[in-house]
């Protein structure tokens, strides 16, 4: 929690300051906890739209940040998540290491879409509008 800046139960806290370093990134990207979330909202977005593709997209938005994305947002995303599929399928089997003890809920035709929908939740993951809620 320090590396999130948690108040000192010692100490009263009106409001939590908002900081933003690289330790925050580094815990958000690879701690355990992160990476499992990353893996269940893949799998979520994955059964809850019938849609292959990106047609996923705007769900894990509205799913990490409860707001639709902005037109350009949706055009990054898109363009991130066509990169991601791109460098899965290249990488073939030792990509779907990322899915964890999800994999076995995720039927193997839709692996590699899973794990491109778990490197753009970790990406969601890490927006300043995730770990910062107004």
């Amino acid at each position: 929690l320090t590396t999130f800046d948690a108040p000192d139960a010692a100490d009263a806290c009106v409001r939590r300051e908002r900081s933003n370093t690289p330790l925050q990134a580094l815990t958000m990207m690879n701690d355990p906890v992160f990476v499992e979330a990353a893996q269940a909202l893949a799998l979520r977005a994955v059964k809850e739209v019938p849609e292959r593709g990106v047609a996923r997209v705007p769900r894990l938005f509205h799913l990490c940040l409860a707001r639709e994305p902005l037109a350009d947002e949706l055009a990054q995303l898109k363009r991130f998540y066509r990169e991601q599929m791109a460098r899965v399928k290249a990488e073939g089997e030792t990509s779907f290491q990322v899915l964890g003890r999800t994999s076995a809920e995720i039927p193997k035709e839709q692996r590699a879409e899973a794990a491109t929908y778990v490197a753009l939740a970790r990406v969601l993951m890490n927006l300043d509008e995730f770990i910062n809620r107004p």
